[in-house]
């Protein structure tokens, strides 16, 4: 079945334009960052829900860069990050992160068709 409205599809069902605005609209960094209070969770809700195992993460706070900030890891910090790409990424077909993101980018792009 062909969409004819500029919609996409996702099983079928289609999704209209102005849903699919509204998700890129909402989903930027710039539209998240001057939210960023709407991503603090406070600790006895997160308890109460099962999220509070990593404390660190509840802390109010900007959970959103706008500019970038490399990481930078020591040896055995990148060698834990190796053997578990290694592990988990590898047999999926993934020889590093640029070929999983261009993955995603493309078959992103053919769903979303954008």
């Amino acid at each position: 079945k062909k969409n004819n409205d500029n919609s996409s599809s996702q099983g079928g069902e289609r999704i209209p334009p102005a849903t699919i605005d509204a998700v890129c609209k909402y989903s930027t960094k710039e539209f998240m960052s001057k939210h960023n209070h709407l991503f603090d969770e406070p600790y006895e809700r997160a308890k109460k829900l099962g999220r509070a195992a990593d404390l660190s993460q509840l802390a109010p706070g900007k959970k959103i860069a706008l500019s970038p900030h490399p990481q930078t890891f020591d040896a055995n910090g990148l060698a834990f990050f190796h053997k578990k790409w290694t592990e988990t990424m590898k047999p999926l077909g993934y020889d590093d992160y640029n070929a999983f993101a261009v993955t995603i980018r493309e078959r992103n792009r053919k769903r979303f068709k954008f």
